[in-house]
């Protein structure tokens, strides 16, 4: 299925309009993940660690 040109006189196949999507989207939810981790996800761990030691 992926070796399906996208026009019948193209060279392009329709796995590479797919792999280039797959490989842009996982640099961006791998930033969102960091940009989310730095801040919301530190700030619930120090409050964590603030309220385990008594």
């Amino acid at each position: 299925m992926l070796a399906i040109r996208l026009s019948a006189d193209s060279i392009v196949n329709i796995g590479w309009p797919i792999g280039v999507a797959l490989i842009v989207g996982s640099w961006c939810l791998t930033g969102l993940y960091v940009r989310r981790a730095n801040g919301e996800f530190d700030a619930l761990t120090a409050q964590i660690l603030a309220g385990a030691n008594p």
